[in-house]
């Protein structure tokens, strides 16, 4: 019996993966659907189908007042005083940037090590991955927690320090990340634009509760992202298409024609 605290993309790919190896799961989330504060409650809710249809006993709109046990796990109680026997509990609920060692060093410290454009943070120090927040010209201020653009950005903060200050280039990717819940690839290129961000949403290819669909995010008349629900191919070329920018209008206008 495995309880899952969190129903983010770790907490959902561990639930999803306990699930297919045959173990009785529960997911207790505090927000109203999985994934809602990265993809909206539109998707959210198509995610939740998913674990449902395999068997996981979705908790959402609550939290974990404790964890039940003495020598070991017996359980959690969540907020509205329910009691879920579980003999493992894996706790989901994101990070915060580790930058106390940096206390009195003087350098800019803000939701991670500020960076600017071109990933430097100092004269002669640059920062990469999940604790590096920088300038993207693209998108704003980013804090990206993937190994991907870890892997990305460590190349551009290396550049950076062979640069000059005239030679430096901005590091400006569209982010990409991808989860295997169950039977779903879930697939985002750029960054989601939510309702509750003056966000629009549209699905453009397929139809929510299909095998496949892709979905477009937008804001002030372009694209931000695009969600692929296992299309692939069409999601990379949405993602290539990012790169050179791509008008909210015309692609929507694309996609219907």
């Amino acid at each position: 019996r495995v309880v899952v605290v969190g129903a983010g993309f770790i907490g959902g790919e561990v639930a999803a993966t306990c699930r297919h190896r045959g173990h009785e799961v529960t997911v207790v989330e505090p927000l109203s659907q999985p994934l809602e504060r990265v993809l909206g409650p539109t998707i959210g809710a198509a995610v939740a189908d998913v674990h449902r249809a395999a068997g996981v006993d979705l908790r959402l709109g609550m939290g974990v007042d404790a964890v039940l046990g003495d020598d070991h796990v017996e359980g959690v109680r969540t907020t509205d005083g329910a009691v879920i026997e579980a003999d493992l509990v894996v706790v989901g609920i994101g990070v915060v940037p580790n930058t106390a060692w940096l206390d009195g060093s003087g350098l800019p410290v803000e939701d991670g090590v500020r960076c600017d454009a071109t990933t430097l943070v100092a004269p002669g120090i640059t920062a990469a991955g999940d604790v590096a927040s920088w300038d993207s010209p693209r998108y704003g201020r980013l804090r990206i927690e993937h190994w991907d653009n870890a892997v990305d950005m460590g190349r551009a903060a290396g550049r950076r320090l062979l640069a000059s200050d005239g030679e430096a280039e901005a590091y400006d990717p569209v982010p990409w990340f991808w989860s295997d819940q169950h039977d779903v690839r879930v697939q985002v290129a750029g960054r989601p634009t939510l309702p509750d961000q003056g966000g629009q949403l549209a699905v453009v290819d397929g139809a929510i509760g299909e095998e496949r669909f892709v979905a477009l995010y937008g804001r002030d008349g372009r694209v931000t992202g695009a969600l692929g629900w296992n299309w692939p191919a069409k999601t990379v070329r949405y993602r290539m298409a990012l790169e050179q920018g791509l008008g909210w209008d015309e692609a929507v206008a694309a996609a219907s024609s």
